[in-house]
């Protein structure tokens, strides 16, 4: 640095006395030493260039490695794919290719091309679908190629963005054999493939019977609904029709066997007994199945009351007391001392009344007893008609309840018309209430029906310290000319729903 700094200093004199100049020591010192430092930045700049110059250098051939790299992984992935991937221009000639060489097929042979790889008579349809590709963006295509040991191929090709195609070869699918295409045309089996064709064709018969089967049972159940509906409105709409002729009937022979215009001859009495006793079971026929075919109709309206439960109870007990004494049945009811209010319709309780003593009677033989009580059952009235019959069988008690269903032997089944049962059970439904029916063979049936009609569901019980006396036992009501024989202990019910009894 010394030795560089006295060279400028005398290359400074020197340049002075060659320009005829007399330099003074001062300024001598001042210039040698302006030019001492250009010359050390100078010096001082290249090597920092020399020095970024080598970091560019090492630099770029650490990227140069870390592309090689990737592209070293990426060729990796790409030769690993299952099928060849093929990178082509527009007209086919392969840029690159990539993946598992397909058997018999040479990879080389590709990078001249899917029309110098295909067969003479395939090439046409190459050349076809290539074009479809490069127009429609997708295409697909089949052809056998010139290697003899290569299988048939299966091209895919598809349109890139910059305009180019690629293309996807795998082994094109077997095609079906004529024996095979027989096998589903003639039913035969042809090895593996035709029994599974066969059967496939076999199961598509079986479901196009089973969609006709079911649009046909569709259509008749349709047809049923709409016949049984047709019936329902019929039936409902000839209650003025079929009553007011019985009416008459019943009118007339009444007149006949009071003998209201003169005395008949035994015999003629006897006739219009029988006319009135037939009319009015007949009325009673026709009341059932008119009712039904209402409520099946959804035409059927309660006309609700307030009214006390025993009066219905009792009015229709003093209809069916006669036909009890007549077979010798003992007929009991055993009603709550005091008034039991309910919002009902009346003429329903008092036919849910008549109905399940009717039926108990059909099923009661002579020595037998039918009990009827009413009373309060956790804030619900609760009827319950129970008798010492020869009771139901489990096999009968799974269909009785539904319309025209009867239990028992031809005789019994023959003195009614199985609807007795039915009411009951819609009368109650209607009510918001239920029915439920418990029997046994030789031991008796019990049938409860419960609806929720009380207007006071609550008694009211006085407050005091002392436990109020128990209420009296219900007293047995019956008619004035006969004692009040005690009352058995009633079957048990069974809990929520049961089917009905006949």
């Amino acid at each position: 640095m010394r030795g560089g700094a006295a060279a400028v200093l005398g290359l400074a004199v020197i340049l002075l006395a060659a320009a005829g100049v007399a330099p003074h020591p001062l300024d001598l010192l001042c210039g040698a030493l302006a030019i001492l430092f250009v010359a050390t930045a100078a010096v001082l700049a290249l090597r920092i260039m020399q020095r970024r110059a080598r970091a560019a250098q090492a630099a770029q051939a650490t990227d140069l490695a870390a592309v090689e790299a990737e592209l070293a992984a990426f060729q990796g992935i790409m030769g690993d794919l299952p099928e060849l991937a093929m990178a082509m221009d527009h007209e086919g000639r392969a840029q690159a290719v990539f993946g598992h060489p397909l058997p018999g097929l040479d990879p080389q042979s590709l990078h001249e091309g899917l029309l110098h790889i295909a067969a003479e008579p395939d090439r046409p349809r190459v050349q076809a679908a290539l074009a479809e590709a490069a127009g429609a963006g997708r295409a697909e295509v089949q052809f056998t190629p010139i290697a003899p040991d290569a299988p048939r191929l299966l091209a895919i090709l598809q349109r890139t963005d910059a305009g180019g195609l690629t293309a996807i070869l795998r082994a094109a699918p077997p095609p079906i054999r004529p024996a095979i295409a027989a096998s589903r045309l003639n039913g035969a089996s042809a090895g593996p493939a035709g029994e599974a064709a066969q059967s496939l064709a076999e199961l598509a018969r079986r479901l196009k019977d089973a969609e006709t089967a079911r649009d046909a049972a569709e259509a008749a159940r349709r047809k049923a609904e709409a016949d049984a509906a047709g019936r329902a409105r019929f039936l409902a709409n000839m209650s003025h029709e079929l009553r007011t002729p019985l009416n008459a009937i019943m009118g007339f022979s009444d007149i006949m066997r009071s003998r209201m215009f003169g005395d008949l001859g035994p015999r003629y009495t006897d006739y219009a007994e029988l006319i009135h006793e037939s009319g009015r079971h007949l009325l009673d026929v026709i009341n059932d199945v008119l009712d039904m075919s209402k409520i099946e109709a959804h035409r059927f309206d309660l006309s609700r009351e307030v009214f006390d439960a025993r009066d219905a109870v009792n009015a229709a007990l003093r209809l069916v007391r006669l036909q009890a004494d007549d077979a010798g049945v003992k007929l009991r009811g055993v009603l709550p001392p005091g008034p039991l209010e309910i919002d009902a319709d009346r003429r329903a309780i008092k036919q849910i009344v008549l109905n399940l003593v009717s039926n108990a009677l059909k099923f009661t033989p002579a020595g037998g007893s039918i009990t009827v009580s009413v009373e309060r059952a956790s804030g619900d009235f609760e009827l319950l008609v129970a008798d010492s019959g020869v009771g139901i069988a489990p096999e009968d008690l799974e269909r009785l309840g539904r319309p025209y269903e009867q239990a028992g032997d031809a005789s019994e089944r023959a003195q009614g018309t199985g609807l007795g049962l039915s009411l009951v059970r819609a009368f109650a439904e209607l009510h918001g209430g239920r029915m439920t029916l418990e029997s046994r063979l030789g031991e008796g049936t019990a049938v409860a029906v419960r609806l929720p009609v009380l207007v006071d569901p609550a008694p009211v019980v006085a407050a005091a310290a002392k436990p109020e006396p128990s209420p009296p036992e219900p007293t047995p009501v019956a008619e004035p000319s006969r004692p009040a024989p005690t009352v058995p202990p009633r079957p048990k019910v069974a809990p929520g729903g049961a089917p009905d009894a006949p």
